[in-house]
């Protein structure tokens, strides 16, 4: 019975085991030493030869119109596409990539501005930046099934690329991967994918339909100016949506915000039908996030159930007082931005960060009252506000000095403190 007990144990140690190595769980990150380098093939192919006895492509010595890159060189595995190695190649129109291939370089094929398909390359795990960069005229990729990480700018200014499928094992995407591919219509992120870059698929403005699968946070300027996207479902998965994300789509109307939206930047939905036909006085979205605020008041007090104050007061010539207290916990950048008739601020307990620019430009700021809770001030929360502004604060002095304040705050710094205050 024993021997049974082991067996079966050793037999699913081996079946778990290969399926690891098979998922690429445990993939050889080992660097190996170049031992010879601008080796020529027979067919015209320069490659460098490593101690592992792969070899890798840095360019071809007879140039055309169909490249294709091969398993094997001499009878070493091809496993890498070397940094710009086909960088400027203007001739090539087709790409057929070997199966052994692991790495695309950094630049390898920017600027290959006749480049129409991209076939093969089943073992790519890495696309390096800017990989695909300007090839206006590449329409179509097939195969790249296993790639996991899209370097920046990999595919940047791609204009006819019009469908992207290898997203099912991809788990991180670089800035301005697909900037301005102005023929992609759809995107769907598979739940691998943890981490995208800074406007990753801006200007792609034929874009209608996107999933973005089990992604935590929409960064900064995602899908800006894709001004093709009707509408867009940030479910639950989604904690926080970055400044200007969805900024300039101005024809998405049809937006669904989960209540575990935790956090939204600054302009994120700028310019959207959606935004502009939210009316209610206060439009608060996600877990008590105060995005714009549609009234007349001069003197507003934020309602209880806010939780985070974003640009929802930014430039408004109107509001001259403002109470922040009920559930507010932080507010945002530029939050009473260009406020300029704004003159009295009372910040209520609750309140731990007052970020970058929030109060940036209210030039008839005359009295501010800090809450004990208060941790943060962000850089330039305070910028061009007068210099006799009036600081009242819960605290007392040694409790004053531990708010760490950013720089740009100089009235701030200097303005008489008035301890112990009560607002």
């Amino acid at each position: 019975m024993k021997k049974i007990i082991r067996s079966a144990v050793l037999a699913i140690f081996f079946i778990v085991l290969s399926l690891i190595f098979s998922c690429g769980i445990l993939e050889d990150d080992t660097k190996y030493a170049k031992i010879s380098s601008g080796n020529i093939s027979s067919d015209g192919f320069v490659y460098d030869l490593y101690e592992n006895g792969e070899a890798h492509i840095t360019g071809w010595t007879n140039p055309g119109l169909m490249l294709y890159i091969p398993d094997e060189i001499d009878g070493k595995p091809v496993t890498a596409i070397e940094s710009s190695a086909f960088a400027g190649e203007e001739g090539i129109m087709y790409l057929k990539l070997g199966k052994n291939v692991s790495e695309i370089g950094n630049l390898a094929f920017s600027g290959c501005t006749l480049l129409l398909r991209v076939d093969g390359g089943d073992s790519v795990r890495k696309i390096g930046d800017s990989a695909f960069s300007s090839c206006a005229a590449l329409s179509e990729i097939n195969g790249l099934s296993s790639v996991s990480d899209v370097g920046s700018s990999a595919f940047f200014m791609c204009s006819a690329l019009s469908n992207v499928s290898f997203f099912d094992r991809v788990k991180t995407i670089g800035v301005q991967s697909f900037y301005g591919c102005n023929a992609l219509t759809s995107v769907n992120l598979s739940g691998n994918v943890t981490e995208v870059g800074e406007n990753a698929f801006a200007y792609c403005e034929s874009l209608h339909t996107v999933d973005l699968g089990g992604l935590a946070v929409i960064p900064d300027g995602m899908f800006e100016k894709c001004i093709s996207l009707a509408s867009v479902d940030i479910g639950g998965g989604v904690k926080k949506i970055g400044r200007n994300a969805f900024r300039g789509c101005s024809f998405l109307s049809d937006v669904k915000i989960s209540t575990k939206v935790g956090d939204i930047g600054r302009s994120a939905f700028d310019e959207t039908e959606w935004i502009a036909a939210q009316t209610d006085e206060f439009v608060i979205v996600g877990n008590g996030i105060l995005l714009k605020y549609n009234g007349k008041s001069e003197n507003v007090v934020i309602p209880g159930n806010v939780r985070i104050v974003s640009d929802a007061f930014c430039g408004s010539s109107t509001l001259k007082s403002v109470t922040v207290g009920g559930s507010v916990e932080k507010i945002g950048e530029y939050a009473f931005s260009g406020c300029k008739a704004l003159s009295n601020v009372i910040i209520k307990d609750k309140v731990a960060r007052v970020c970058d620019n929030a109060f940036a430009g209210c030039s008839g700021l005359t009295r501010v009252y800090f809450p004990l809770s208060l941790k943060e001030i962000g850089k330039g929360a305070f910028r061009g506000c007068p210099s006799d502004i009036g600081i009242s604060y819960q605290g007392n002095r040694n409790e004053w000095i531990r708010v760490s304040i950013g720089a740009g705050n100089d009235v701030i710094e200097a303005a008489s403190v008035s301890f112990g205050q009560k607002p």
